[in-house]
């Protein structure tokens, strides 16, 4: 089990370096609620991280994020939606390389580049303390 919490907390500590944040110069972000978009079913280590990401912005930031699992098409339904999405950054995705960059190359038809339609950004915890 600790071995586990260890991969997960590593694989938060890489996520969160890729997580979209969007900062806006015109006033204080966010306002309302932001949406992160998970493509893979609820539980798994995606959705785990996408959570935990969630409740630790809401609680700095003072807004609530809600993780919204779109799963489907091996990842592509849900990055679709966040591609149509408003770029208003309201409505973000926690996703892996695989279902992300590999699949838009390996399937047809699939509704979003990875390189052009997506802007990566990262977000970082402010001296958040270490839980046990």
């Amino acid at each position: 089990m600790q071995r586990r919490t260890a991969g997960l907390a590593s694989l938060a500590a890489a996520l969160a370096l890729a997580v979209p944040f969007i900062t806006q110069a015109q006033g204080r972000w966010p306002e309302k609620p932001v949406t992160i978009v998970v493509p893979f079913p609820a539980g798994g280590s995606t959705d785990m991280v996408a959570r935990a990401l969630a409740q630790e912005m809401g609680h700095q930031l003072g807004q609530s994020f809600v993780v919204d699992n779109r799963p489907g098409a091996t990842g592509t339904l849900g990055a679709g939606m966040v591609k149509r999405a408003a770029p208003d950054g309201y409505t973000l995705l926690v996703s892996s390389l695989g279902a992300f960059v590999v699949t838009s190359h390996l399937l047809k038809g699939v509704a979003y580049d990875a390189t052009q339609d997506f802007d990566g950004t990262a977000w970082q915890a402010a001296a958040a303390p270490a839980r046990g």
